[in-house]
């Protein structure tokens, strides 16, 4: 069984939010520094103190709201797809996924020279197998292995076999037993290492012999959230790859290009219906395990692999069963599981759609579907299945019983002499073709942007559409709920619902000798030594600021399992939207209740690390925020996509396809002449910046600032700042 496929990447998606604020302890601050009084704490209305509880009965309740975001979009495609009644109307849906496909996934890169070798050749038991490298772009090496059946007198129909999440990919025994069944009923079969996996580590650590970064889906998701910030998908890479390996495989003599199919399990199923959907020389396709619907997956384990995500897929009505339709009438097999994390529900519904299309071409008995009552496996059933599918449509009659096999080992598993192409080749890996993207989409940026004041007030408006953000309105209907005298100021708790079906929770410093300005205070980790007496909050608050420090969707009180936050990511992203959007637009609703309910006129945001993006976005959306203070904050979208290690902290607040439009910086000049402050910025793996360096990101905000004759209203503070929080009270003060 391929123990990496349970357990690893696929685990049921839960919440718990804490509702209620903390407050700071005891009536005299000098005798009780840094304690938390926990009175007022409310962990799933298990405290009786200030419980609310009809607060407290969604626990997953961010992710619900960008779940119903996709549900109108997936109901939206639905309607249309039930309105087609001739085959007329199926090809003009044919032909409208297909474009969208091709939009959200490519452009693909020129075809280039394979320069495939043959590094050696191992006779079996009735068949050989030859180990090859090959370059899908120049430089960029894939490791495979090419299955020959013995007594080949003219070409053979042939498999190319994509394998699922595990580390080992095609070595597994559970693959190994399809393959060497495959080639022992008189089927070529050709397989390879997806990226991440096999000897195709993209991090590998020469040290560990491990990946750096961890397992396949870790792998895939770590390269895969920069593609996203690019606008861009990690799919393109892994379908190019299969694309490759078709051009590989009909350049051999041994294949019948007419006669090609293409199989997989788990992640080597949502290959199959990738490279299927985009390749039209394969013949017949046959994906196992990964079929459902985006529905039910949203419903159940949530969104994903990163390669099993589109940009924007479901904003663009894209669901599992276009993948399949998009090729009929072609032949299609369906394989799957009644105990598998993929819901069986979105499968037999996806089955049950995709079988019009066929029904309309009179070609219902060229799609099937196969079902077993197991867990994410191949099961024998299924198997079977699998072989008499492609001895029916590729011609090659046979006996389609599932055969005992001698399972490889050792050596006769291994393509390169170390085990690892990244050490037998001086090639790229895939950051390598990413940064090159990157490069690109910027050089494209800066000439879109002259960065003058009218281009700027573009790309804010344009940052808004990208990021989801949504206006405040005025019916905040603010909720108090309790409070605390101390020496100075009142510490209050109050909460307002947010722009979903949830609330933001937050504390109220109230000085007694107040001037009128507040404070919104931003941080992801809401340290004690913040909240507590005599941390910096307090002393903020005793040169008369009012200071609202929220716990956003997603932290403090109302956090995440950090386990999660990918699943909900590529949610957000696929629907078009951000989470920064969606705190931005909290943000502001905050500044709003300053305004109408306590009557601010002048507000500071203060934002930490990962946080300062959030406070970007929505000072450069509402002008009441006259004052930002930025403290180590990372420079901009493109330096996580630039940093081959970046800190995984930092994804959350980068917007999906923000480059192609804007970056931070820009965000950043459109503040002048208000004042800004940025201490301690960082690259995107987390390291300070130099002065130099710091300069150089930030040219654009410097010019705009001297532009706008400002430039006393700018201060940068490079490197680590110990005393930043002293740099900060003297910039408020």
């Amino acid at each position: 069984m391929i123990k990496d496929l349970r357990g690893v990447s696929y685990i049921i998606y839960s919440i718990i939010i804490l509702f209620s604020a903390s407050c700071s302890s005891g009536e005299n601050p000098s005798s009780q520094k840094n304690t938390i009084d926990k009175s007022n704490y409310v962990v799933n209305g298990s405290q009786v103190h200030n419980r609310w509880k009809y607060f407290n009965h969604q626990p997953d309740n961010l992710y619900n709201h960008f779940a119903e975001k996709a549900f109108g979009f997936l109901e939206q495609r639905a309607e249309e797809i039930a309105d087609i009644s001739t085959l007329d109307g199926w090809k003009e849906r044919q032909a409208s996924v297909k474009e969208k496909l091709h939009k959200l996934v490519g452009p693909f890169p020129d075809k280039t020279p394979l320069n495939a070798q043959v590094l050696r050749t191992v006779q079996k038991d009735g068949y050989r197998i030859e180990y090859i490298v090959f370059e899908s772009v120049p430089d960029f090496h894939i490791t495979s292995a090419m299955f020959i059946p013995d007594g080949l007198e003219q070409k053979a129909p042939t498999i190319l076999f994509v394998n699922g999440h595990t580390d080992i990919a095609f070595r597994d025994e559970l693959y190994q037993q399809v393959i060497i069944n495959l080639v022992k009923k008189g089927f070529v079969v050709y397989t390879y290492d997806p990226t991440g996996q096999g000897e195709r580590l993209q991090y590998f650590d020469e040290g560990t012999g491990k990946s750096k970064i961890g397992g396949s889906v870790q792998e895939h998701f770590h390269v895969g959230n920069q593609a996203f910030i690019l606008g861009g998908s990690f799919a393109k890479y892994v379908i190019w790859d299969g694309i490759r390996a078709i051009d590989f495989l009909v350049s051999r003599e041994e294949v019948d290009a007419t006669r090609l199919g293409v199989a997989g399990h788990s992640g080597g199923g949502t290959q199959t219906a990738y490279i299927s959907a985009f390749d039209n020389r394969v013949q017949a396709a046959a994906p196992s395990n990964y079929i459902t619907s985006h529905k039910r997956l949203i419903q159940s384990i949530g969104l994903q692999d990163a390669e099993q995500n589109f940009y924007q897929g479901i904003l663009h009505g894209i669901d599992h069963g276009d993948l399949l339709a998009v090729r009929a009438p072609r032949p299609a097999l369906v394989m799957a599981t009644s105990r598998d994390f993929f819901s069986i529900q979105g499968a037999r519904e996806t089955v049950q759609e995709v079988s019009r299309i066929y029904q309309a071409n009179d070609r219902s008995s060229d799609f099937g579907f196969v079902e077993d009552n197991d867990n994410h496996t191949y099961t024998r059933k299924n198997r079977e299945a699998l072989y008499a599918f492609f001895q029916k449509h590729l011609d090659n009659p046979g006996d389609a019983s599932d055969m005992e096999v001698e399972f490889l080992t050792g050596t006769d598993l291994q393509v390169t002499k170390t085990g690892q192409i990244s050490t037998d080749y001086d090639g790229k890996n895939v950051f390598d073709l990413i940064a090159e993207e990157t490069a690109y989409q910027i050089n494209v940026s800066k000439k879109i942007s002259h960065h003058d004041t009218k281009s700027l007030q573009a790309i804010v408006e344009t940052s808004k559409k990208i990021s989801g953000y949504q206006e405040p309105e005025s019916n905040l209907d603010p909720v108090y709920s309790g409070g605390r005298q101390h020496n100075g100021y009142t510490l209050e708790n109050h909460f307002i619902k947010g722009v979903g079906d949830y609330v933001i929770p937050f504390l109220l410093y109230r000085p007694e000798k107040a001037t009128g300005k507040a404070i919104i205070y931003l941080d992801p980790q809401r340290k004690t030594s913040s909240v507590a007496t005599g941390g910096e909050l307090e002393k903020l608050v005793m040169q008369g600021n009012m200071v609202l420090v929220p716990d956003m969707i997603g932290y403090g009180e109302m956090g995440l399992n950090n386990k999660l936050t990918n699943t909900l990511w590529y949610l957000t992203m696929s629907v078009g939207e951000s989470l920064t959007g969606t705190w931005t637009s909290d943000l502001t609703r905050l500044t709003l209740f300053l305004k109408e309910h306590e009557q601010i006129t002048e507000i500071t945001g203060i934002a930490h690390k990962e946080l300062s993006p959030v406070l970007l976005h929505a000072a450069a959306y509402d002008s009441s925020i006259s004052t930002v203070i930025l403290s180590e904050p990372y420079i901009s979208y493109r330096s996580i996509v630039a940093s081959e290690y970046y800190n995984h902290d930092f994804y959350l607040s980068a917007v999906p396809g923000a480059i192609k439009h804007y970056d931070l910086p820009d965000l950043a000049a459109s503040l002048a002449p208000r004042k800004l402050m940025i201490i301690g910025p960082t690259e995107g793996a987390g390291g300070y910046l130099s002065s130099e360096t710091t300069n150089s990101e930030l040219a654009v905000v410097q010019n705009h600032y001297k532009k706008s004759d400002a430039l006393e209203n700018l201060r940068i503070v490079s490197g680590q700042q110990p005393d930043g929080h002293r740099l900060i009270q003297e910039w408020v003060r």
